[in-house]
C-alpha cells in the first residue's frame, strides 16, 4: 500500500509540475556566456527614417548604458544638423525612400572628415517594403564605397529558423585582422529575411563577387551557408540583382567593412542592431538557439573605434544567455595597450518575448497524459 501511494504522489507531482510549467509557457534556461567588446565615450545617432526596422531599443540600452550616448531619430535634418552634432556613428536602419542631394552631401562631408563610422543596413526585396536603389546603394556610390547591396532576396533551406527565410548566417568571411577580431566566438546570428552584399568595381562599371574576390581594404566578415539560394522577389532585373542572376550558389556575403579615406563603412544584408526577431540578442526566436548577433555588431563597433581607431575606450562584458532575460555585467575597462585598474558594475536588461517550441512542450503533455491515464487505471482496478 505504502507503495502505490508513493506511486500515486510520484504520478500527480509530474502532473503538477507539468501543468505549471505549461501554463507558464516557460522554456529552460540555456546555460552560456558570451564575452562582448563595447566602447565607451561614443555618441551615435541610430537613423530609422521610414525603415520598417525602427526598434533599436536593446542597442540603445546597451550602449547607453555603457557609457555612450546614443540618439534614435525617425526624422533628422543632416544637411543642417549633422556638422554641429560631432556624431562618431550613424547607422542607417532599412531606409526605403530616396534621401535629398543636400542631406546625403552632409552625410559625406561628415564621413570624410576621418575617424566615422557608417553603418548601411537593409533587407530583402519582398513586398516592396525595401528597396536598395532607394538609399542604400547611392549613398555608398556618393562617399565612393566598394560596397553594394543586392536587391534581391536570400533563402535558406537548412540554416534557418523555422523557415528559409528566416536565414542564419554560419560562416566567416575570409580571415583577416578585421574579420578575425569581429567573429571571435562565432557560431551563428539570424538575418531575418535578408538580402546579401557584394562589390563594387568602379573601372568597368560591374559587380564583383566577394564570395571569392578580394577588394582592398574590403573585409567580409559573415556568410550564409553553402545552402542558401538567392532570390529577385520582385523581378526588378537592375544592376544590384547581383547574386539572382550570378548562377553562383551558398556562402552569400551578409556583412561587410571598408576602410575608406580614414572612416569605416559596414554593409549588412539586414538590421542586425535592431531588436526585430531578436536579431540585436541573443536567442533566435522560433527554435531559441543561442546565437552571435549582439557580439558581432558590438565587435564591429569595437575593432572601429578601440582597435583601430583608437579613439575610444573598451568596455568588456559577459553577458549571461537565459529565455527571458539577458543581464550584461561590465568586468573591465580597457583602452589601447592600457589596463584601467578601476572597475565599474553595468547593469542591463535585454527584453526579449520567447515563445516555447512544441518539441520543449511535448514531454510535458506526455507526463500529463500518463499520469491522468495511470490514475484513471488505478481508480477503476
Amino acid at each position: 500500500m505504502n507503495i502505490l501511494n508513493k506511486v500515486n504522489k510520484l504520478i500527480f507531482a509530474s502532473i503538477l509540475a507539468a501543468s505549471f510549467i505549461l501554463a507558464a509557457g516557460i522554456a529552460p534556461v540555456v546555460a552560456d556566456t558570451q564575452d562582448h567588446n563595447v566602447i565607451t565615450g561614443a555618441s551615435i545617432l541610430v537613423y530609422v527614417g521610414d525603415a520598417y526596422h525602427n526598434e533599436p531599443n536593446n542597442f540603445a540600452n546597451v550602449y547607453n548604458s555603457s557609457g555612450n550616448a546614443v540618439t534614435v531619430a525617425t526624422s533628422y535634418d543632416f544637411a543642417s544638423d549633422l556638422s554641429t552634432d560631432n556624431f562618431d556613428a550613424i547607422l542607417f536602419s532599412n531606409l526605403n525612400s530616396n534621401m535629398t542631394v543636400a542631406n546625403m552631401t552632409a552625410i559625406k562631408t561628415w564621413y570624410e572628415l576621418g575617424n566615422k563610422l557608417m553603418w548601411v543596413a537593409g533587407d530583402s526585396d519582398y513586398g516592396g517594403f525595401y528597396i536598395a536603389g532607394n538609399f542604400a546603394n547611392p549613398m555608398l556610390e556618393m562617399v565612393k564605397s566598394q560596397l553594394r547591396m543586392d536587391a534581391g532576396a536570400l533563402a535558406d533551406s537548412q540554416s534557418n529558423d523555422a523557415a528559409s527565410y528566416r536565414v542564419i548566417a554560419n560562416e566567416t568571411g575570409i580571415s583577416s585582422n578585421v574579420t578575425d577580431y569581429v567573429t571571435a566566438g562565432f557560431k551563428l546570428a539570424p538575418f531575418h529575411g535578408p538580402t546579401s552584399v557584394f562589390g563594387w568595381d568602379y573601372a568597368n562599371s560591374t559587380g564583383v563577387d566577394l564570395r571569392n574576390t578580394t577588394l582592398p581594404n574590403v573585409n567580409v566578415i559573415v556568410n550564409s551557408s553553402a545552402a542558401a539560394t538567392a532570390l529577385d522577389q520582385d523581378t526588378s532585373i537592375t544592376v544590384a540583382d547581383f547574386y539572382e542572376y550570378s548562377n553562383v550558389t551558398g556562402n552569400y556575403p551578409l556583412m561587410a567593412s571598408e576602410k575608406l579615406n580614414g572612416s569605416y563603412v559596414v554593409v549588412t544584408g539586414e538590421v542586425n542592431f535592431d531588436d526585430y526577431k531578436f536579431m540585436y540578442g541573443m536567442f533566435t526566436e522560433k527554435n531559441q538557439l543561442a546565437h552571435q548577433g549582439m557580439m558581432l555588431v558590438d565587435n564591429m563597433i569595437s575593432w572601429v573605434f578601440y582597435k583601430d581607431f583608437g579613439t575610444k575606450t573598451m568596455v568588456h562584458v559577459v553577458l549571461a544567455t537565459q529565455t527571458e532575460t539577458m543581464t550584461e555585467t561590465e568586468t573591465e575597462t580597457l583602452t589601447e595597450n592600457t589596463t584601467i585598474s578601476t572597475t565599474s558594475t553595468v547593469s542591463t536588461t535585454l527584453t526579449s518575448t520567447v515563445s516555447t517550441p512544441f518539441a520543449l512542450y511535448a514531454p510535458l503533455l506526455a507526463i500529463s497524459f500518463l499520469g491522468i491515464a495511470a490514475l484513471v487505471y488505478r481508480k477503476r482496478n
